[in-house]
C-alpha cells in the first residue's frame, strides 16, 4: 500500500511567517493545490521536498539565491525553520543547519518525486529515449521491464528452436531425397519423396506385423512340441 502524506506544517519557512498547517485527504487518489502567484503553493511542495529528499526545493534551481538566506521567512533566523510531515502513523521533522537539511527521525521518510517546470520543458523538448529516462523516476516500471526482458528472451529462444527445427527438417529431407533416388534411380520432387517415405513407413509396419505373427506362431509350435516331448518321456519312464 502506498504511503500518503496526511499533514504538513511549515514553521518560518519561506512565506510562512508563523506556523502554517496544510492537511490532505488521504482517501483521495489526487490532491490539487491551486492559488494565485505568491500564495504559497511552491512553499508547500518545497517543504515536502525538504523533509522527504533533504533538498532545498525550487530555490536550489535559482543561481542568484542562497538557501540559508532565502528559505527562512522574513524576520526569522535559520534555526527557526522547521518542516513537520506526517502520514498518520509516522511523522518527520526537517530543520536547516549551516551544512544543509537535517531530518531528525531515524526512519526514512516516504519517497517523493517532484516534477518541476524545468523538467516538464525538458520532457517536451527531449528525445523519446531521454523522456523515458526522466519518467522512470516517477513510475514503477521494474515489473514492466522484467516482463519485457522475459518476452525478449522468449523470442530469442523461439527463434533458436525454429532455426534448429528448420535445419533438422532440411537434413531429413536431404536424407529422404538420397534414399529415394538410390532406390528409384530417378529424381523426384518433395511431394513424391514424402509420399514415398510415407508408403515405406506403412509398408515397414505391415511387414513387421507379419513377421511378428509368424514368430509368434513358431514360438507357439515350439512350446507345443516341448510339452509333447515331456509327456512322451514321462510315459516312457512309467513303461520302463
Amino acid at each position: 500500500m502506498k504511503t500518503r502524506i496526511k499533514k504538513v506544517v511549515l514553521h518560518h519557512f519561506r512565506g510562512a511567517t508563523g506556523a502554517s498547517t496544510i492537511e490532505f485527504n488521504t482517501q483521495k487518489p489526487i490532491v490539487l493545490i491551486f492559488g494565485e502567484n505568491g500564495s504559497g503553493k511552491s512553499s508547500i511542495i518545497d517543504g515536502i521536498d525538504m523533509v522527504c529528499n533533504s533538498n532545498y526545493g525550487s530555490i536550489a534551481f535559482r543561481s542568484s539565491t542562497k538557501p540559508n538566506q532565502h528559505l527562512p521567512a522574513i524576520g526569522a533566523k535559520l534555526g527557526d525553520v522547521a518542516i513537520e510531515l506526517s502520514t498518520g502513523d509516522k511523522s518527520w521533522t526537517a530543520t536547516l543547519g549551516s551544512k544543509g537539511v537535517i531530518v531528525s527521525e531515524a526512519d526514512r521518510p516516504p519517497r517523493v518525486n517532484i516534477l518541476r517546470r524545468s523538467q516538464l520543458l525538458r520532457l517536451v523538448e527531449t528525445t523519446p529515449g531521454e523522456r523515458y529516462k526522466e519518467f522512470r523516476q516517477f513510475l514503477d516500471v521494474e515489473s514492466v521491464e522484467a516482463s519485457e526482458a522475459t518476452l525478449i528472451q522468449a523470442e530469442k529462444d523461439a527463434k533458436s528452436r525454429l532455426e534448429t527445427a528448420l535445419k533438422l527438417h532440411s537434413q531429413a529431407l536431404e536424407y529422404l531425397k538420397t534414399s529415394f533416388e538410390s532406390e528409384n534411380h530417378r529424381q523426384g520432387d518433395t511431394a513424391d519423396i514424402e509420399q514415398w517415405a510415407a508408403d515405406r513407413v506403412s509398408s515397414s509396419v505391415a511387414d513387421l506385423s507379419t513377421q511378428k505373427e509368424a514368430l509368434q506362431t513358431a514360438v507357439n509350435r515350439i512350446s507345443t512340441l516341448r510339452t509333447r516331448q515331456v509327456t512322451t518321456f514321462t510315459n516312457l519312464g512309467r513303461m520302463a
